[in-house]
């Protein structure tokens, strides 16, 4: 795996391989196969690269997103279970609208268990054409929060005031199934 900084991990955009250097080798010599070597390194390379980088897809089913997540604190080099990296799972739920002053719920179809962790729990909601907002939504005024949550089965957004206008609302979760 390439190696991972707080700046992420990206490909060298120096040219590694001249592909005009196979025209004029000699396929049984040590030149072509530290050629092939250095060919299979990059492809390995390129592929631990683009198989971490998070994907731009916004399912309404689960999908893998290529993010990871550091290795479970608990374990090390003396567990049993060796440190490894965490894929997040990513899902989108749309509702059609928000309540008068209530909840409304659906399920979220997300098998939970022990080991089943969310990173992030959040939105928008739309009222077409008009007035765009966050979910959650934090406002000084307390009837004007809007509260985003899960339980194991299903997935609720709380109004403590008329936010029926909002009829275009997404919620996106993200999650490690550790």
């Amino acid at each position: 795996m390439p190696d991972q900084t707080d700046e992420g991990v990206f490909l060298s955009t120096n040219t590694l391989l001249d592909p005009s250097q196979i025209t004029d080798m000699d396929v049984n010599s040590n030149n072509f196969k530290d050629f092939l070597i250095n060919l299979v390194k990059t492809i390995n390379e390129i592929s631990s690269v683009v198989n971490i980088k998070d994907s731009g897809k916004y399912e309404l089913s689960e999908f893998i997103t290529g993010q990871i997540l550091y290795p479970d604190p608990a374990t090390d080099s003396t567990t049993t279970t060796p440190p490894t990296y965490r894929p997040i799972y990513r899902k989108v739920f749309f509702f059609d609208a928000l309540a008068n002053n209530g909840t409304v719920e659906q399920l979220h179809n997300i098998t939970i268990d022990n080991n089943v962790n969310f990173l992030m729990i959040r939105g928008a909601a739309n009222d077409p054409g008009t007035s765009f907002i966050p979910l959650p939504y934090a406002s000084k005024t307390d009837s004007e929060n809007i509260a985003v949550y899960l339980d194991s089965t299903k997935i609720y957004i709380t109004t403590g005031d008329d936010r029926t206008g909002y009829t275009d609302v997404k919620v996106v979760v993200l999650y490690t199934k550790e």
